[in-house]
């Protein structure tokens, strides 16, 4: 069952309950608009971040069309996004290009953080903030992180692939057969 949000961006599907715990609901393809429509079917993945906002640890749902791989790769593969491109402050979310397979595919490196600068986005962490019951979620990851390597979770959204630092990642989870 979704809960939808009065007066939510599109973007901001509604918020979800997820092992007891409100989870809000971003439709990548919404946010950065490549397509109007969010259909959750159980082919659609629901990669689940984990950040930090005023001190205080958030998780948010992102639906993704499917999660790829999770990929350790070199430091030096991931570059800084061209100078022309972090001019556009619509682009701020992209922390990094990741090239791949002797430059032949390119992967949009996200910063979790910058993401969830949107105005919708902080009313949906609020609105789940105030109806989970026990408060913010247990964070029970672990670092792995190699400083040569750096892992990421590679998802893809129509026909790009993004990716997302595996410190970010809680866990990725199949969008169930009924809401």
């Amino acid at each position: 069952h979704i809960l939808h949000i009065p007066k939510a961006p599109p973007h901001v599907l509604g918020l979800i309950n997820l092992r007891r715990h409100s989870l809000p609901l971003v439709s990548l393809g919404r946010l950065f608009e490549l397509s109007s429509e969010q259909v959750l079917d159980e082919h659609r993945r629901i990669v689940v971040t984990a950040f930090e906002q005023d001190g205080e640890r958030l998780r948010v749902g992102l639906v993704a069309d499917a999660v790829r791989e999770v990929l350790r790769v070199p430091r030096e593969w991931v570059e800084e996004v061209p100078a022309l491109l972090r001019r556009d402050q619509r682009m701020a979310e992209i922390s990094g290009i990741c090239r791949l397979e002797d430059g032949r595919r390119l992967v949009s490196v996200l910063s979790v953080e910058k993401m969830f600068a949107h105005e919708g986005v902080r009313d949906a962490l609020k609105a789940s903030a105030e109806m989970t019951e026990e408060g913010t979620m247990h964070d029970e990851s672990a670092e792995n992180e190699t400083l040569e390597e750096e892992q990421f979770v590679i998802f893809r959204m129509l026909d790009d692939e993004y990716g997302v630092p595996i410190q970010a990642v809680k866990e990725i989870v199949r969008v169930p057969e009924q809401l």
